[in-house]
C-alpha cells in the first residue's frame, strides 16, 4: 500500500501559493478554475488507483492519465472541447511549476516509440520504413542529449567529410567539440 506524498501536497500548495498568487498575479477567478481542475483531477487519480486523495504519490501523474483524464471529462461530464482545453491549460501550468507529468524515464523512452510506432503505419515499403527508424533513433538521442536534433542533422550535412573520416566524433553528444576541432584547422 502506498503511503502519503507529501511531496505531491506540497507541489500543489506551493503552485496555489507562489506560482499562480505570487508569480502570475493570477485572478481569484482563475485560481478556482485551476482549484477546480486539480480537485477532479485528483479525485479522478484517486478513483482510478482506488485509493483516497491524500494516497497519491506524485508517480501516479502521468501524462497518459492525464489524457485519460480528459477523455472522461468529455465522456462523463459531456465537457466541450472548450471546457476540456482549459482544463488542460490548468494542469499544464500545474506541471510547468515544478510538476512533472512523465516522472518515469522508462515511461518517456516507451512513449516515443510508442508515437513512432503509430506514425509509422503510413511507411509504403521497408527501406522507407527503416530511414523513419533511423531519423526517429537520431532525434530521441539528441533530444535525450539536450541537442536540437535540426542543429545536430545541420552540422552533420555541413561537416560530411569530416564525419565520414571519424563518425564516433560525431555523436550527439559530442559532436560540439568536433566542430570546435574541425573549425580551429
Amino acid at each position: 500500500m502506498k503511503s502519503a506524498t507529501p511531496s505531491l501536497l506540497r507541489l500543489v500548495q506551493s503552485f496555489f501559493e507562489q506560482h499562480l498568487d505570487q508569480a502570475r498575479g493570477a485572478s481569484p477567478h482563475t485560481v478556482r478554475a485551476y482549484r477546480d481542475t486539480l480537485r477532479l483531477f485528483f479525485e479522478y487519480l484517486a478513483h482510478q488507483q482506488h485509493c483516497g486523495v491524500e494516497r497519491l504519490a506524485l508517480s501516479d501523474v502521468t501524462s497518459q492519465r492525464v489524457l485519460d483524464f480528459l477523455l472522461d471529462l468529455e465522456a462523463r461530464r459531456g465537457n466541450l472541447a472548450a471546457t476540456r482545453n482549459c482544463r488542460l491549460a490548468a494542469l499544464r501550468s500545474w506541471r510547468l511549476s515544478g510538476a512533472p507529468l512523465d516522472n518515469n524515464i522508462a515511461e518517456q523512452g516507451l512513449k516515443m516509440a510508442i508515437l513512432h510506432r503509430r506514425n509509422s503505419l503510413s511507411y509504403k515499403t521497408l527501406a522507407g520504413a527503416r530511414v523513419g527508424d533511423i531519423n526517429m533513433s537520431l532525434i530521441h538521442t539528441c533530444e535525450l542529449n539536450r541537442v536540437n536534433p535540426f542543429d545536430y542533422l545541420m552540422a552533420l550535412e555541413q561537416h560530411a567529410e569530416a564525419v565520414a573520416k571519424a563518425p564516433t566524433c560525431w555523436f550527439p553528444w559530442n559532436y560540439r567539440q568536433a566542430i570546435e576541432a574541425a573549425n580551429s584547422t
